[in-house]
């Protein structure tokens, strides 16, 4: 039998070397004992219950599930967020470590998608308020009004949804778009009860002679309405002779095989997914371009005309549907994985289970719930599930005494100082201190690998981001920014453990909402070169871009 050093083994299976990045610059923090006095004597307790500090301790366990066949290099890969390589690895495995890493990637997925779907719909707003202010300068088309509409409609905003689609189904006449729009008014009255108002909508026979507006009935009807409503919806459709615009090779209702536009297949997956029929919602996206967009119009300028794209962003949905499915699909057999389950039903937007098949403690049966994940301790798990719940999050986690600390000890104090911003880093990096001797004071193999992994930094940028996250929300967008530049390994290409696809969305945002589009694409261009179906982002925010050039003339030039 072969045996190999298990810190080198790791260590180079992860592509990962053993050495911590170069250092960043980090801002005063010898007045921390001032601000937090009790923080490091709580957080070393917290610190030890971490399973980061309980692998230093067992790494052995570790490089069992590394290596459980037939799922080898699947959590390798899952460490270095290789997602679709992940998935091929944990594909066909047998062992409840290895179904949990592949409802796990699937589930990395799901929220990923779904993160990206709420950023596309915040910058087709920005794009539609943007090219309102601008109206005097570049034409305000009809299609205006189905963006605005339908991006209502997306956020829940029926009271302003369906005055824009009316506008423009009247502005439009007949065609697929003017169809489509009546489609989500109709949806609109199933959301609000009426699903008898919708389902009279729905058999409208127009609605037959276009693909892209037949498809979306079946899943805005199951989604607005439930069952019942699809049923009816149905007959209405076979009542207005429009079944075979439907299909009936699908429980979808329709599998186009060529000829229908990509705005029609999308909305048929879209059906598929809702009806748990992933695979064959899968199979129709694989054969659209994720370029190729539901609509196009030309818009004359001062100087010439361009030609303005749209993507509807209910396909990233679809796809965050397809994967959430299968993840709960794969932990019907997985114990311990409450939590997960509870995660994938959010993202189904389904009643959340009872998460009573949470761990309270890391040991070699839960290691594979706690691996690489974002809760460094038990209590942190319990402390979101709290939080998906409905409620307010326990307070009891690692990274509640982080957020915790944080408030008491800049309240009243001026933000132009950028006090808070300071102490966020100053306590992530005692963190990291005490972290690392914790993980030290184990020696030997375990320590060196966990050091080298550093999973305690990753944990510490995770209290950043959230950080970020709650200046975000107060809309102190360049301190939020500051945290989250500070977070990203900017000498290490591509993702990483610490360079989730996640981040780089969260970057992207910001500098969106700050108006700085350029800084925006170039973060998203990272997601969108290992996942091109968020493509549609990537267009939204180069229409920014543009539209934030245009001259009084109406010409466009270079942002600075």
């Amino acid at each position: 039998m072969r045996h190999y050093h298990p810190v080198a083994w790791l260590l180079c299976a992860l592509a990962f070397a053993a050495c911590p990045p170069p250092d960043k610059e980090q801002p005063g923090s010898d007045s921390l004992a001032q601000l937090a006095p009790d923080y490091a004597a709580t957080a070393e307790v917290q610190l030890r219950a971490t399973w980061s500090v309980y692998l230093a301790a067992h790494p052995d366990q570790l490089r069992t599930l590394l290596e459980e066949p037939p799922a080898r290099g699947g959590w390798v890969k899952f460490y270095n967020r290789d997602y679709r390589g992940a998935l091929e690895a944990f594909e066909g495995a047998t062992t409840p470590g290895g179904r949990l890493g592949l409802a796990r990637t699937h589930l990395a997925l799901a929220e990923l998608y779904l993160q990206v779907f709420e950023r596309a719909l915040e910058a087709d707003r920005k794009y539609l308020d943007m090219w309102q202010e601008n109206a005097g300068r570049v034409p305000r088309t009809p299609f205006f009004d189905f963006m605005a509409g339908e991006n209502a409609f997306h956020r829940g905003d029926f009271d302003m949804a369906v005055p824009a689609l009316e506008r423009y189904r009247k502005a439009a006449g007949d065609g697929p778009m003017g169809a489509v729009a009546a489609v989500l008014e109709g949806a609109v009255l199933a959301h609000n009860g009426d699903v008898d108002g919708a389902v009279r909508m729905w058999a409208d026979p127009g609605i037959s002679r276009f693909p892209e507006a037949a498809r979306l009935i079946s899943g805005l009807a199951l989604e607005a309405g439930g069952a019942k409503a699809w049923r009816q919806a149905k007959a209405a459709v076979a009542r207005a002779r429009i079944l075979q615009a439907l299909g009936r090779k699908t429980k979808a209702g329709g599998a186009a095989e060529g000829g229908e536009s990509a705005y029609a297949q999308r909305n048929q997956a879209y059906a598929a997914a809702l009806l748990g029929d992933v695979d064959q919602a899968s199979s129709i996206l694989a054969r659209v371009d994720p370029k190729q967009a539901d609509y196009e119009e030309r818009v004359a300028l001062a100087h010439g005309s361009v030609v303005r794209r749209y993507y509807d962003p209910l396909v990233l949905k679809t796809f965050a549907t397809i994967h959430a499915t299968r993840a709960l699909e794969v932990l019907e057999s997985v114990p311990n994985a409450g939590i997960y389950r509870m995660r994938a039903e959010r993202v189904l937007g389904r009643p959340l289970s009872s998460g009573a098949d949470l761990p309270s403690v890391v040991d070699s049966s839960t290691l594979p719930v706690f691996l690489f994940s974002q809760y460094p301790t038990p209590a942190d798990l319990a402390s979101y599930a709290a939080w998906l719940r409905g409620g307010e999050a326990s307070g009891r986690g690692l990274l509640d005494t982080f957020a915790q600390t944080i408030e008491p000890a800049v309240a009243g104090h001026d933000e132009a100082d950028r006090k808070e911003t300071r102490l966020v880093v100053a306590l992530a990096q005692r963190y990291v201190d005490i972290g690392r001797r914790l993980a030290g004071e184990v020696g030997g193999e375990g320590a060196e690998t966990v050091l080298g992994l550093e999973t305690i930094e990753t944990d510490a940028a995770r209290a950043m981001r959230l950080s970020a996250g709650r200046l975000m929300a107060r809309g102190r967008l360049l301190d939020a920014l500051y945290l989250l530049e500070h977070v990203v390994e900017k000498d290490r290409d591509g993702f990483t453990y610490r360079n989730e696809p996640g981040l780089f969305v969260d970057i992207a945002r910001v500098y969106c909402a700050l108006g700085r589009y350029r800084e925006a694409m170039n973060y998203f261009y990272r997601l969108v070169e290992r996942y091109p179906e968020c493509w549609l982002v990537q267009e939204t925010l180069g229409n920014l871009s543009v539209l934030g050039t245009v001259d009084q003339a109406g010409r466009t030039g270079q942002q600075d």
